[in-house]
């Protein structure tokens, strides 16, 4: 067992190599965030990395080097390099719709919001848009569906990649497989679920088509799982890359996944039209946050805490935006409605910001859970954060 102090916005990569000679080694890294969660592992028949996972949170971290074979009783003399950079600002990319197209707002280092740049990425606005890692590095790419064209992919901030002729209906990425690639995971009207497994070919999934497809750490294994709103069928999650389980008989028409608790499991949230919004703790019971539906949420450490407990906003119909803070106590931000919401922290300082768009009052960031700054005059369909420049 290995430690080592991050702060939140830090990207950290590890490797780990045998050294000959070596008896059945085969080794396993696993990186353990200050709450006790597992962020992620690899594994590898003579070496494995972990690339560039961005520290949710400031705080120590903790890495466990193992065999993977021989029920974890393989020894043998290793080298481990674990090395960091710096907090990186994130971007946001927004969809202005049709007419105006979508665009990045990149901040380029600077501090947030003191000089950001607008980047035109494409004039066609996207029916659906996410980000991943697609590749692999520590650039975030962009994974799209344009009303005709079919699904593609933006790497590293430059490239456009056709990854199929169909337009999907629900577009995820989630390293599925646990090596350090994100795997892309769509919806096509018709064919059913199906995933692009390390920018390789296309498998089925399911027969049956997905409303909704969020990818997170549901269960005390290893692999990213989903969680999948099936029209008639309810809830069901994707555990392990494996294992298909029923979660609720009622279909969500919004779902998030996120460390409601800080402790080792993320949590479920849905919105059940008619019976308000649910929360998951722990993969073990349904518990109700709000009987009154959202129209747009999102999760992050809005607090800032140090345990990197993340919070829960909301935009609700007609009363406005609101936040669950540490799962406990409601807090109201603004009484304006937002339903296109989203959390990243703009300006690198361990504390989630909210971007939200007013209708008819544009794009506009709420900083440090104090401040409100205008970010642009006109309303959009997304906001997607991500790391999509080098700086």
């Amino acid at each position: 067992m290995w430690t080592f102090v991050a702060n939140a916005g830090n990207s950290i990569t590890v490797s780990v190599a045998e050294v000959e000679p070596t008896v059945n080694l085969t080794p396993w890294i696993r990186l353990i965030g200050p709450t006790g969660a597992l962020l992620t592992s690899a594994t590898g028949t003579v070496s494995a990395q972990i690339n560039n996972l961005i520290a949710p949170v400031s705080g120590t971290y903790t890495l466990l080097v193992s065999s993977y074979i021989n029920a974890l009783t393989g020894t043998g003399a290793y080298n481990l390099i674990v090395t960091g950079v710096p907090p990186q600002l994130p971007d946001l990319t927004l969809d202005f719709g049709p007419g105006v197209g979508l665009y990045s707002l990149m901040n380029q280092g600077a501090q947030f919001p003191l000089a950001p740049a607008w980047l035109g990425l494409h004039p066609v606005s996207p029916t659906l848009v996410t980000s991943g890692r697609l590749d692999g590095n520590f650039q975030d790419d962009l994974l799209l569906v344009f009303p005709g064209s079919g699904t593609w992919a933006r790497f590293n901030n430059s490239t456009w990649v056709q990854l199929h002729g169909l337009d999907a209906s629900t577009v995820t990425a989630a390293d599925l497989n646990n090596n350090g690639v994100d795997d892309v995971i769509v919806t096509f009207p018709g064919y059913g679920i199906w995933v692009r497994y390390d920018s390789g070919t296309w498998t089925q999934l399911h027969g049956f088509a997905a409303a909704r497809i969020v990818a997170g750490r549901i269960d005390a294994g290893i692999q990213t799982d989903l969680v999948i709103s099936f029209p008639g069928l309810g809830v069901w999650g994707y555990y392990n890359n494996n294992t298909w389980v029923s979660l609720h008989g009622q279909n969500a028409d919004d779902i998030k996944v996120a460390n409601l608790d800080a402790n080792p499991i993320e949590d479920i949230v849905v919105n059940l039209p008619g019976a308000g919004i649910w929360a998951r703790y722990n993969n073990t019971g349904w518990v109700q946050l709000h009987p009154v539906n959202a129209n747009g949420m999102a999760t992050g450490n809005v607090d800032g805490d140090a345990g990197g407990r993340a919070d829960l906003v909301i935009n609700f119909p007609g009363y406005g935006v609101y936040a669950l803070m540490n799962s406990s106590t409601w807090v109201g931000l603004h009484s304006f409605s937002a339903p296109r919401l989203a959390t990243a922290d703009l300006d690198a300082n361990g504390a989630a910001d909210i971007i939200l768009n007013f209708q008819g009052y544009g794009v506009w960031a709420f900083m440090n859970g104090a401040n409100w700054v205008f970010l642009h005059g006109f309303d959009v369909e997304s906001i997607v954060p991500g790391r999509y420049d080098t700086y």
